[in-house]
């Protein structure tokens, strides 16, 4: 995961958001396909998974309406979403479908286990990858490399050293805004 000065930035929440999506909605769609037999051969278990998943889509949808008001924030603001950090609206995000205490039942790795051992395996073959032109902080680094190794060609010339101060910080904002 790339960070904004250590935040998840807005342009990663609409990223993971997807991924989650594309996640939810396949094991969605395997209980769809897999309830009648399983209800069939052990109603408890399949009733227990249904009220576990249910449980899970309500804080999901929970942490979506979070993540849906930070996009809005990011959508309104003058700078790009990769320049918006979205840390509490990440962190519901994962904390959803992944709570803090591993093997918790009813997280979202629980659900896909006893679908499993159920004999109904969720398969997600297309999730949704990360973009690495998201990453503003590699963008900058990359940039201001460019610009150092430029201030540094300019100062052996004798250039007056904030003549190119001032260039390189213009430079680095025309950079900046660009993402």
């Amino acid at each position: 995961m790339t960070t904004l000065l250590g935040d998840p930035s807005v342009y990663e929440l609409r990223e993971l958001r997807a991924a989650y999506d594309y996640e939810m909605s396949r094991l969605a769609g395997r209980w769809v396909e897999a309830s009648p037999s399983w209800i069939a051969k052990d109603i408890a278990a399949a009733e227990a998974w249904r009220l576990d998943f249910e449980a899970l889509q309500a804080r999901y949808a929970a942490a979506c309406v979070l993540a849906d008001v930070a996009v809005a924030r990011a959508d309104a603001a003058i700078v790009s979403d990769k320049a918006v950090g979205a840390p509490l609206e990440w962190e519901a995000m994962i904390r959803a479908l992944r709570p803090v205490t591993r093997g918790t039942r009813g997280d979202f790795r629980d659900l896909t286990t006893r679908l499993h051992e159920a004999g109904y395996t969720a398969t997600f073959p297309n999730v949704p990858q990360p973009n690495p032109d998201g990453d503003l902080q590699l963008q900058i680094f990359k940039a201001s490399d460019v610009i150092l190794r430029d201030v540094e060609t300019a100062t052996r010339a004798g250039a007056p050293v904030l003549l190119i101060g001032a260039l390189a910080l213009g430079a680095l904002l025309i950079v900046t805004r660009r993402s």
